[in-house]
C-alpha cells in the first residue's frame, strides 16, 4: 500500500508541475504586424474583421441543401468600403446592413479555391447579414440516407472540409 500512495503523490505532483508549464500568455495581435497570408482565401481580415458570426440554416434532405443565412458582426478595421467573403458554390439571395438596408453586392473573379461576394459596406457598418443556399453538390457537405444511420430512421448530414491542394 505505501507504493501506491507514493506513486499517486509523485503522479500528481508531476500533472501539477506540468500544468503549471503549459500555463501560456497569447500574444496580442499578430507578432509580425500582419497575419500569414491564407492562399485559400480571398478575404482581406486586416481590413475587416468578424467578431462574431450568427448562423440559421435548414437543413432540407430531400433536396440536398441547406437554406439560411448568416449574421457576422464586423469591425471594420480601416475605414474600406468594400467587405470580401469567400463563397463556393453558394447561392446567394440577398445580402443586408446593419438594421435590414439592403446592400449592393457582386460576385468578384473565381478562383480555384473561392468565389468572392464583394459587398459594399460603410465605415460605421457593425452587421451584415447574407441569405444564401448551398448547391447539391457542395464539396464539404455529405449527405446519408437513413439506411446509412445508427438507428435506420433518420438521415443525417456531416461537414468535412481541408484544405484543397
Amino acid at each position: 500500500m505505501p507504493q501506491r500512495r507514493l506513486l499517486l503523490v509523485v503522479t500528481t505532483l508531476f500533472f501539477l508541475v506540468a500544468a503549471r508549464q503549459r500555463a501560456v500568455q497569447h500574444p496580442s495581435g499578430w507578432p509580425l504586424g500582419t497575419p500569414p497570408a491564407d492562399t485559400f482565401s480571398v478575404s482581406q481580415p486586416t481590413e475587416v474583421t468578424t467578431e462574431h458570426l450568427s448562423l440559421d440554416l435548414t437543413v432540407d434532405f430531400e433536396q440536398r441543401i441547406l437554406d439560411g443565412k448568416v449574421t457576422l458582426d464586423i469591425e471594420n478595421l480601416t475605414g474600406t468600403h468594400t467587405l470580401v467573403l469567400d463563397t463556393y458554390q453558394l447561392n446567394i439571395k440577398s445580402v443586408t446592413l446593419d438594421d435590414g438596408v439592403p446592400a449592393q453586392w457582386s460576385y468578384g473573379t473565381a478562383t480555384t479555391h473561392s468565389r468572392p461576394l464583394r459587398i459594399t459596406i460603410e465605415p460605421t457598418t457593425d452587421k451584415v447579414t447574407v441569405a444564401y443556399s448551398t448547391s447539391q453538390n457542395a464539396p464539404g457537405l455529405y449527405w446519408n440516407r437513413a439506411e446509412q444511420s445508427y438507428g435506420r430512421t433518420q438521415p443525417y448530414l456531416y461537414s468535412l472540409n481541408e484544405p484543397v491542394a
